[in-house]
Order: structure tokens, then C-alpha cells, then sequence
């Protein structure tokens, strides 16, 4: 019974601590623009390869993305024509 009296004062020790928590709100700042229009200071958005796809992403970053995609693709196409011309060796010396 000692137990149990023990358990139920670690649980509403828990449940004030929980309720006491301290909570901070916070103001945003959202703009939303169509595709062709200005922004704030009056730049024009370009909207970048990929809008349709990442439109949370500006031009640049899309361009960094692509070229990052395509270095990869580079040095994934190389490494298979290293593993294909050893695996031809290997068969040959058999």
C-alpha cells in the first residue's frame, strides 16, 4: 500500500511540473507571392528550374542542387566503369 501512496505522489509531483511548463508565442512575418511578381524591396522572383517541384527553394540554391545532383551522377557513372573494367579483368585472368 506504501507502494502504491508513493507512486501516486511521483505522478502528481509529475503532472504540476508538466502544467507549470513555460511557454513562449512567437510572431511570424509570412509573404506569399505569385510567380511573376516583385517582392518588398521591389526585386523581381525568379522562380528557378525547379519551382514546381521545390518552391521553397530560390533560383541559386535550385542551380547548387542540380549541379551537386549531377556531379554526383558523374562520379556514380565512374565508378561503375572502374568496377565494370576490373570485373572484365578478373574474368579474362579466369
Amino acid at each position: 500500500m506504501r507502494w502504491l501512496l508513493g507512486i501516486l505522489g511521483l505522478v502528481s509531483g509529475w503532472t504540476t511540473l508538466a502544467a507549470s511548463a513555460d511557454v513562449q508565442q512567437s510572431t511570424y512575418h509570412v509573404t506569399v507571392a505569385s510567380p511573376g511578381s516583385t517582392t518588398v524591396s521591389g526585386d523581381q522572383i525568379n522562380p528557378g528550374p525547379l519551382s514546381g517541384v521545390l518552391p521553397q527553394m530560390n533560383e541559386l540554391q535550385q542551380w547548387i542542387l542540380c549541379g551537386f545532383a549531377l556531379l554526383i551522377t558523374c562520379l556514380v557513372g565512374l565508378l561503375i566503369k572502374l568496377w565494370w573494367n576490373r570485373h572484365q579483368q578478373i574474368k579474362e585472368q579466369s
